[in-house]
């Protein structure tokens, strides 16, 4: 994919903040700043402007905003980890008929065996 060279200022604390997390990544400045435009290009308007509007008028609801947001991310991540490792283990009639209760006792006893 060709690329394109843009510039863009930012203050001296974000200059640091993008400096630091780039080393703390193992990535160049112009890699997470490539990223980040691209994250926040492909948002919907709504959620933008929505964004700026929070951060803009109360920055500690913002970020307790952006940790909820956080959260819900690992969780959905999980989520998936969760059904794809499901996805990969094979069925046993035994279990499936298995009432709810008795499955969970199942996965205790299954998790003590190790």
């Amino acid at each position: 994919m060709a690329s394109r060279s843009i510039s863009a200022s930012v203050s001296e604390a974000t200059a640091t903040k993008l400096r630091v997390l780039a080393s703390r990544e193992d990535r160049t400045v112009s890699s997470l700043i490539s990223n980040a435009i691209s994250l926040y290009t492909d948002l919907p308007r709504e959620l933008r402007l929505a964004w700026k509007q929070m951060q803009a008028s109360d920055e500690r609801s913002f970020q307790a905003f952006l940790r909820e947001v956080t959260a819900l991310t690992v969780q959905k991540r999980f989520e998936r980890a969760r059904q794809e490792l499901a996805a990969s283990i094979p069925r046993s009639p035994e279990l499936a008929e298995m009432p709810e209760a008795e499955l969970a006792d199942a996965a205790v006893e299954m998790e003590m065996k190790r």
